[in-house]
C-alpha cells in the first residue's frame, strides 16, 4: 500500500472513533432517559407516624396529607407510635413523625434530621427557637393551639378583661362583672387540660424558670414531688391559690373539675359561664352564633426584661435521620408550609398557622400566632413534664384531690 492510501485509511479510522463515542454516549443518554421515566412513573412512597397526637386531630391532618398525596403522586402510609415508643427501633420504618416537640422529646432530637434553612426560616425566630436542641432546629412547626382566656363581652365593659391581667387577677376580673354573672368555666375533667391549667398558674406566679423547674421535678419525682417542689420560694400548691380563691368565692363553675370538652361547650352555649379558660381548639367547638358575643386573647405572662411566656401546643413534623424518602418528605413539608397547605391545615383543624406569611383564617387564629411568635413558647406541663398517659393520669388525680381540699 502506498503512502497516500495509508494516510487516507488513517483519516477514515480517526473519523470512525468519534462517531463510535457519540453513538455510545447517545445510547447511555437513552438508557438514562428511560430509567428516569420509569422512576418518575413509580409512585414515591412515604410513611408518616403520629406520636402522642389526639386521634381527632390525627384524622384531620391525615385528610390534608392524603389530598396532597393524590395530586403529588406520592403513596402515603401511616403508622401509630405509642407514648412510650419514641425509640430508634419503633421508628425504624417511619420517614416523618408528627408530634409535639416538648422538653422531654428534645432529649430524642438526635434521631431527627436538621431542618433546611428555607423551611426553618418560614416561622418566627422565637417560635423556631422553642423547637431547637443542641443549637439546631429538629422539628418544623405546623399548627399552633394557644391557651386563651375568653369572656362574654356583654358582661364586662370594653377592654376591662384581658389575658394580660394575668391569671392571678381572675378574681378581680370576676369582681367587675355583675353580681349575678355566671362564673368562670374550665375543662378540669380532662387530664391534659387540668395539668396545663396548673402550669399556667405556675408561669403566672414565677415565670419560665419556675415552670421549667416544675416540669423537671415532675419527670424526676412524680406527683407528690411536683406538688411540693420548691419552685423559687413557692410550691405548686401555693401557685394554685387563685384557684382556691375562685372556688371559695364561687366564681368558678362548681363542677369544673369534672367538666370535659362537651360539658364545657354546653356550659358556654347555655350562657352559664361568663369567663372561660380554654384552648383555641376548644374555642372552635363552640357554636359560632354564641361565640359572636365573646372576646378572647391568648394568655401570656411577661417576664421581667424578657419575652412573655405563652403556653401553646405546637404540632410539628420531623424527618427521621434514617429515612431514605428525602425528596417526598421535602415535598410534603414544602406543601404543608405553603400558603395553600397552611390554609388546608387551618380549615381542617381550626388551629392557627405557624408560617409567618400565611393569612390566618380569623381573628382568633391570628391572635394565637402573634402571641406565639413574640414569646417563649412552652408546650404545656402535661407534655413537658410527663412521658406517659399513666403518669399524666396520676398527676391529674393528685391535682384534683389537692384542689378539692382546703388550701393550706
Amino acid at each position: 500500500m502506498d503512502k497516500r492510501a495509508k494516510r487516507a485509511e488513517g483519516r477514515g479510522g480517526a473519523r470512525e472513533a468519534p462517531r463510535a463515542i457519540f453513538v455510545a454516549l447517545a445510547a447511555l443518554a437513552a438508557v438514562g432517559a428511560i430509567a428516569l421515566v420509569v422512576a418518575l412513573a413509580i409512585p414515591q412512597s412515604l410513611t408518616v407516624g403520629f406520636y402522642d397526637v389526639d386521634s381527632k386531630l390525627e384524622t384531620k391532618m391525615k385528610g390534608v396529607i392524603d389530598a396532597w398525596a393524590r395530586g403529588a403522586g406520592v403513596k402515603v402510609a401511616y403508622r401509630g407510635s405509642s407514648v412510650e415508643a419514641l425509640e430508634p427501633k419503633s421508628l425504624r420504618r417511619i420517614d416523618a413523625l408528627i408530634l409535639y416537640p416538648s422538653i422531654i422529646n428534645e432529649e430524642k432530637a438526635e434521631l431527627f434530621a436538621t431542618l433546611p434553612d428555607d423551611l426553618a426560616g418560614t416561622v418566627a425566630p422565637s417560635l423556631r427557637d422553642s423547637i431547637a436542641a443542641a443549637g439546631r432546629s429538629w422539628a418544623l412547626p405546623l399548627l399552633i393551639d394557644t391557651r386563651e382566656l375568653a369572656w362574654r363581652s356583654d358582661l364586662l365593659p370594653a377592654g376591662s378583661a384581658s389575658a394580660r391581667t394575668g391569671l392571678g387577677g381572675l378574681d378581680a376580673i370576676g369582681g367587675r362583672m355583675p353580681k349575678k354573672a355566671p362564673p368562670l368555666a374550665a375543662a378540669g375533667g380532662i387530664d391534659v387540660e387540668l395539668i396545663d391549667i396548673a402550669g399556667l398558674f405556675v408561669v403566672d406566679r414565677g415565670g419560665l424558670e419556675a415552670y421549667e423547674t416544675l416540669a423537671r421535678r415532675a419527670r424526676e419525682g412524680g406527683s407528690d414531688a411536683a406538688l411540693d417542689a420548691d419552685l423559687g420560694g413557692f410550691s405548686l400548691r401555693d401557685a394554685l391559690a387563685p384557684l382556691f380563691q375562685l372556688q371559695e368565692r364561687e366564681r368558678i363553675h362548681p363542677n369544673w373539675l369534672e367538666l370535659e370538652e362537651a360539658d364545657l361547650v354546653g356550659v358556654v352555649e347555655a350562657r352559664l359561664a361568663g369567663l372561660s379558660l380554654q384552648t383555641l381548639s376548644l374555642h372552635r367547638a363552640i357554636r359560632r352564633d354564641e361565640l359572636a358575643s365573646w372576646d378572647s386573647a391568648a394568655i401570656s405572662r411577661r417576664s421581667d426584661g424578657g419575652l412573655p411566656v405563652v403556653t401553646s401546643s405546637v404540632v410539628s413534623i420531623a424527618r427521621l435521620k434514617a429515612s431514605r424518602a428525602g425528596r417526598a418528605i421535602g415535598q410534603l413539608c414544602g406543601y404543608l408550609m405553603s400558603a395553600e397547605g397552611q390554609r388546608a391545615l387551618q380549615l381542617a383543624t381550626g388551629l392557627a398557622p405557624s408560617a409567618a406569611s400565611t393569612p390566618a383564617i380569623d381573628v382568633q387564629a391570628s391572635g394565637s400566632r402573634v402571641a406565639a411568635s413574640a414569646a417563649n413558647v412552652v408546650q404545656g406541663l402535661s407534655r413537658d413534664g410527663f412521658s406517659s398517659t399513666e403518669e399524666r393520669g396520676e398527676f391529674a388525680a393528685a391535682l384534683r384531690a389537692c384542689l378539692r381540699s382546703s388550701p393550706r
